[in-house]
């Protein structure tokens, strides 16, 4: 749920990136309400009419619908547009859609993609500071969270032993005693 508010709090940033998880949470509850606010329309017979020569035909969805609808399209936009940075693309690419069965294929293949490793000219891919992340969530606690950034920076000390020990720098028996004293 959290990543449905962060998007509307983003409500017309363009800008940045947006993992897999911030669009397709937002996309899949947008659906959701979407799908609530059509029944809500149908139940209290809110919905358009139209009217020809010889009938109405009712549509499924009506004022309610249409007047959230408009309220969440910036957004949407926006989230979509910072997906599309995200795997790399510009946020132009979005206009790929409007080619006909190919193009909305390939955005999905795109929305689905996971993000560009490292920093590309969109922004830093957020996953990278995924400890940082975490701590601002209520996942784990901050104890919890410099835990984890001990243990990476046990994990890189160990690699940096690792590299003198075959580099001939250190000996087998000053490899153990530095590692001991790491792991202790």
């Amino acid at each position: 749920m959290k990543w449905y508010f962060k998007v509307l709090m983003d409500y017309a940033t363009f800008t940045g990136r947006s993992r897999r998880k911030e669009y397709w949470t937002f996309a899949l509850l947008n659906y959701l309400i979407l799908i609530i606010l059509a029944v809500a329309d149908n139940i209290i017979d809110t919905t358009f009419k139209l009217e020809t020569l010889s009938e109405t035909i009712n549509l499924p969805y009506g004022y309610i619908f249409l007047t959230y609808n408009l309220a969440v399209l910036i957004p949407s936009i926006a989230v979509t547009v910072r997906r599309l940075h995200d795997v790399g693309k510009s946020g132009w690419f979005l206009l790929i859609g409007l080619i006909p069965f190919i193009g909305a294929i390939w955005l999905l293949i795109l929305f689905f993609t996971d993000s560009q490793y490292g920093e590309n000219k969109y922004g830093q891919n957020s996953k990278e500071n995924s400890h940082e992340i975490l701590e601002n969530t209520t996942l784990i606690s901050k104890s919890e969270s410099e835990n984890i950034k001990s243990q990476q920076e046990k994990i890189n000390e160990l690699q940096q032993l690792k590299q003198l020990l075959d580099s001939g720098v250190l000996n087998e028996i000053e490899f153990n005693e530095q590692k001991f004293k790491i792991l202790n």
